[in-house]
């Protein structure tokens, strides 16, 4: 799945799809890839350090096993242009696999990490040094998402501009344009 239309993406998804860029360039990495989501997603504040809290996952030791990995993966001198990495295109199809069972409306963070969960090529080993499988991080999910009201966060239409909408964050790129 190309990540190039944000109202398919909550808020805090896609500032995390954003952001990875510039994870990506800070480990001079050409391929937009799975590692650098999922550690923007821990820059974030909210929903995913509360998972990783009830999932028992220590943050700092998380961000670091995917800092060390981010490090060992192939450089280039200038990063001019992000290519979307094959982890990250099957990451975000399982997250709309994921979206799609859970009768959602929005690709969330919940999603993302569904995704990671079952990514063979960091995901699963990284969570299994914190005796987590793929099963084990979605129950823990669930529990958090439990209290909410609606699976479909309360929203209005995009046509209508609201801090509630998905395209309407000022930092946030147009559909079909990543970059800033």
């Amino acid at each position: 799945m190309q990540p190039t239309d944000p109202t398919k993406f909550t808020e805090q998804a896609w500032d995390a799809i954003v952001k990875s860029q510039e994870v990506a360039r800070r480990f001079k990495t050409q391929n937009l890839e799975v590692e650098h989501v999922i550690l923007s997603l821990l820059e974030q504040e909210g929903l995913v350090k509360r998972i990783f809290a009830v999932a028992n996952v220590e943050i700092a030791r998380l961000q670091q096993q995917l800092e060390a990995f981010a490090s060992r993966q192939p450089k280039v001198v200038t990063v001019d242009q992000l290519y979307l990495g094959r982890g990250l295109d099957l990451l975000l199809d399982r997250a709309e696999a994921s979206r799609q069972s859970w009768q959602d409306k929005f690709i969330s963070v919940e999603h993302l990490l569904v995704g990671f969960a079952e990514d063979d090529r960091i995901g699963r080993r990284t969570l299994r040094a914190f005796n987590l499988d793929p099963q084990d991080l979605e129950k823990h999910i669930k529990s958090v998402r439990a209290p909410r009201k609606s699976r479909n966060p309360t929203r209005k239409t995009v046509t209508k501009p609201s801090t509630n909408t998905v395209a309407t964050s000022p930092n946030r790129p147009e559909p079909g344009n990543l970059t800033r």
